[in-house]
């Protein structure tokens, strides 16, 4: 279960007018039960339908999320796009929708890891509360 301390401190990290850099603040640490990863954010095993538009030459994508946090996301996708590519993201989910601006930080052949930036609050709001209703255990 996530505080609202660390979802408040999330929070702040994601109205960044400039994308995030890279995870480079990953870290990972080894406890009895194997290695634990420490994230500026945490992630959560939230399903959404995504549509993804790369913004230069507008070229539409559809795919699903697996885990997301304040900071981003990771996309399954039949395709993907190169690492360094910025696109519009916007994720459904049980009837609401959150839209964004991505950078696509790491590709894979079958996903995407993707950092949010230029998030605005009413979108931010969207994502506060599917995070919440998956950290209290409700159903994805």
């Amino acid at each position: 279960m996530v505080h609202s301390r660390s979802l408040d401190s999330a929070v702040g990290l994601v109205n960044n007018t400039s994308p995030i850099k890279p995870s480079r603040e990953r870290h990972v640490t080894f406890e009895a039960g194997g290695a634990h990863e420490r994230r500026r954010s945490p992630r959560y095993p939230l399903v959404a339908d995504a549509e993804i538009v790369e913004l230069w030459l507008c070229i539409r994508l559809h795919a699903k999320t697996s885990d997301v946090s304040f900071l981003g996301c990771f996309m399954y996708a039949e395709r993907t796009l190169p690492t360094g590519t910025k696109i519009g993201v916007q994720l459904k989910r049980h009837g609401t929708t959150f839209t964004t601006r991505g950078l696509i930080v790491r590709a894979q052949p079958m996903g995407m890891s993707v950092n949010f930036y230029n998030v605005k609050h009413n979108q931010l709001e969207v994502l506060r509360k599917w995070l919440a209703e998956i950290s209290r255990g409700e159903v994805n």
